[in-house]
């Protein structure tokens, strides 16, 4: 529960939730207002000619109406805010939708003026208490503030390492195989926003994906991926930046893997790319088991989303929960295996429901765009599956997160 400044008083902080709603809504319809492809931080800060991080706080505050003072808190300050509405005015976009903006800009000013706060007053709001930090320990057995612990995990990883993204998204969904329904076949999608590394990084590997022997005409289809990672099926180009980073493939064995190498040290780029797993993996088996689909956070990242949707069959017979877990894990093991390598502070598994229609995220704003891209890319109807949702800021790093789904024969009582 956010802990708002002591010195407002009950009206003020209706009056400041009713800005806070009324600011979310009119950035909600000016960006609605831009062609759809221009709706990331990077097209909206082109299109309005604003730099990208106050795009990025614009799309956030357009997705908090439901937290009017965290909208306020987190989008853009004031002179942000005009800087969005000018150049929303140049390029002559929003129509009747911006028309509220400038005067929603005004009563924001005069409230904080008014109010004798700032800006920055609120987002310490938002915040855990300094007094709180100081009367926890790490033994103390006293509720720990999980975010804020991740987030100097981020930082300091970041630091080491030498690379950085803004949101990891995967995207997984999972089918009984039509010849063998024991099984599964899976597809999916990985994406890297706003990926940053030093020069003298590593290069960062993203996804796996092999030919079956068994099936003829190896790379024809969906079913099966053609061989170069860099071919139309396999990097999704409308969803990365321009000019592309360096994605190259490496094989090993039948195993395919991508390499991401920035071609610019100083500019952050995006990479998606669409994949499916291999058919011979021994967790694709789900009958009377617990299957398993995770991802691990090898990278220091602001936010991670990570979706799993299930044919309505196999939602309808499993039990899902969530795991954290240290990383790497011991391989083959599932959860009672692994007891001892539990993290605290796993979010709680979100159910989105059938189809796409809850696929948006404020961590990525083309995220349900590209979760529709994926499922026509596989030929799959999206309303035939149920989606799940893992969805975190700053995911412990070096870290497993595991959604399973239980499809072990219930105890009889």
């Amino acid at each position: 529960m956010p802990k708002y400044p002591s010195v407002l008083s009950p009206p003020d902080l209706v009056r400041l939730k009713l800005l806070g709603r009324r600011l979310s809504g009119e950035l909600a319809a000016l960006i609605d207002s831009t062609p759809e492809a221009m709706r990331s931080a990077r097209g909206l800060a082109k299109l309005l000619g604003v730099d990208r991080g106050t795009a990025q706080r614009a799309l956030v505050a357009s997705r908090l109406g439901h937290e009017p003072v965290e909208a306020l808190a987190k989008g853009p300050g004031v002179a942000g805010l005009r800087q969005i509405s000018r150049g929303a005015l140049e390029a002559g976009i929003g129509g009747e939708g911006a028309t509220g903006l400038p005067s929603a800009i005004d009563q924001f000013e005069a409230a904080l003026r008014e109010l004798g706060i700032s800006q920055a007053a609120l987002i310490r709001a938002l915040e855990p208490e300094e007094s709180d930090a100081d009367e926890r320990s790490w033994n103390s057995g006293a509720a720990f503030d999980h975010v804020d612990r991740r987030r100097r995990l981020f930082e300091a990883a970041a630091e080491a390492i030498g690379r950085v993204m803004d949101t990891r998204a995967i995207i997984v969904i999972l089918r009984p195989k039509p010849a063998n329904p024991a099984k599964v076949e899976v597809f999916g999608g990985h994406a890297v926003l706003g990926y940053r590394a030093r020069p003298d990084a590593m290069p960062l590997v993203l996804g796996r994906s092999v030919d079956s022997p068994e099936r003829p005409g190896a790379g024809e289809g969906v079913g099966t991926p053609a061989p170069p990672l860099l071919s139309g099926e396999r990097v999704l180009v409308d969803f990365c930046t321009q000019p592309l980073a360096l994605v190259t493939s490496r094989q090993h064995k039948r195993e395919l893997f991508a390499v991401v190498e920035p071609r610019s040290a100083e500019e952050a780029v995006d990479v998606v790319l669409a994949s499916n797993a291999p058919d011979d993996d021994e967790n694709s088996q789900h009958f009377g088991r617990v299957h398993e689909t995770r991802f691990n956070i090898r990278v220091p990242t602001r936010g991670a989303v990570f979706d799993v949707y299930l044919e309505r069959s196999l939602a309808q017979n499993c039990v899902p929960s969530l795991d954290l877990f240290l990383w790497p894990r011991e391989a083959h093991s599932l959860r009672p295996g692994n007891w001892f390598d539990t993290l605290p502070g796993a979010p709680l598994l979100q159910v989105l429901g059938p189809g796409t229609r809850n696929a948006a995220t404020e961590y990525y704003p083309r995220h349900a765009e590209l979760t529709r891209t994926l499922f026509a890319a596989s030929g799959w109807n999206a309303d035939q599956f149920v989606g799940f949702r893992c969805q975190t800021a700053y995911p412990h790093w070096a870290a497993c997160y595991s959604v399973n789904f239980d499809y072990r024969p219930r105890a009889e009582e």
